[in-house]
């Protein structure tokens, strides 16, 4: 508990006080306002998502004789196939984008 007697009339009014903020605007502006309080605070910038690799260049197994989508296959070997081709567009969306970043970057 807070005893109220130790604290100024200011620091009461602000703790009884509470804004409810209602608007994607306000919420950014008191987001903004408590950052600017501390300049001197260190901020942690979140790496880039897109640069990282995607977990589909960490195979994790080695699949073999695995029947495509075709008549015959049972559905456990579809899903598995369903997941190697799923992986393998991931891992070529991938290198298409890092070549068209690197080719912009040369062209520049």
């Amino acid at each position: 508990l807070i005893n109220s007697s130790n604290m100024s009339s200011d620091e009461e009014d602000r703790r009884r006080s509470k804004v409810i903020l209602k608007t994607a605007t306000e919420i950014q502006r008191a987001r903004l306002d408590r950052l600017m309080d501390n300049v001197a605070k260190p901020v942690f910038i979140p790496e880039k998502k897109d640069l990282r690799q995607p977990r589909a260049f960490q195979p994790h197994e080695f699949v073999r004789n695995v029947m495509g989508a075709s008549a015959g296959a049972g559905s456990g070997e579809f899903d598995i196939y369903r997941g190697c081709r799923r992986r393998q567009l991931i891992r070529e969306a991938f290198k298409t984008r890092e070549a068209k970043e690197v080719l912009i970057i040369l062209m520049y």
